[in-house]
């Protein structure tokens, strides 16, 4: 009895650990920085939402946009202070980011906020590529941006290369000029030309620890298998 009482207590216990630890942070990659036309898509991300951003011209290519549609718009140096009460995260990637800065992007996503990282063409920005993908594997995301080169010149996007997902909603079209592509995540914007992502999303409550219902299925489970062994003897 008291062995059962253990048992039920400890799965309680889990299913409320994991009920905190659920997340509801998204990342979005993309792999350009020279965004055009993206007044509505930039609206359904930052709308009424906090935003910081380090300093560079990676991030100074659509800092107006970003501006425009963001509740508050902060840009600085990289600390606990400036992240703190922000919803979103726009990561320059003109330069590298120190073990204990990417420990603060982790813990900001960890803690729900937000990600936005822009990649570029790899012919010639192999090394933001680079910062990009630090940054995200600190965030715990799966995606990165680089290889292959999606575009080597104007690219478009429109039509059914664009995801279906709130993010791109009322988004008829999206252009830029020289991309990396991005692998993982479910795509947002992909190349007219020839079908590459330039422009994905990935929700890290996903990557979660089991779904309190899941690990509630789990302890009945158990709980059935003793009941069943006990009828058999």
């Amino acid at each position: 009895m008291k062995a059962n009482f253990l048992k039920s207590l400890t799965c309680a216990a889990v299913l409320l650990l994991t009920s905190v630890q659920a997340s509801a942070s998204i990342v979005v990659a993309s792999g350009d920085t020279n965004l055009g036309n993206l007044t509505q898509f930039y609206s359904n991300m930052f709308s009424g939402s906090d935003v910081f951003a380090t300093d560079g011209w990676s991030v100074d290519n659509t800092a107006s946009a970003i501006s425009a549609a963001a509740n508050t718009f902060q840009r600085g140096s990289l600390s606990v202070a400036a992240l703190d009460g922000m919803e979103w995260f726009v990561a320059s990637t003109n330069n590298t980011y120190s073990a204990s800065e990417l420990l603060m992007v982790k813990n900001f996503v960890a803690g729900g906020g937000n990600l936005f990282v822009m990649g570029e063409n790899p012919a010639g920005y192999a090394s933001m590529n680079a910062v990009a993908n630090s940054v995200l594997f600190a965030a715990g995301s799966t995606m990165s941006v680089g290889f292959p080169e999606s575009s080597a010149g104007t690219w478009s996007s429109s039509g059914s290369n664009i995801g279906a997902n709130p993010l791109t909603a009322g988004v008829t079209s999206l252009t830029g000029n020289y991309a990396g592509a991005v692998a993982g995540g479910s795509a947002l914007f992909a190349n007219n030309a020839n079908g590459l992502v330039i422009l994905a999303m990935e929700d890290l409550a996903s990557n979660d620890v089991p779904e309190p219902a899941t690990l509630a299925m789990i302890c009945l489970g158990l709980f059935g298998v003793r009941a069943a062994r006990r009828n058999k003897k």
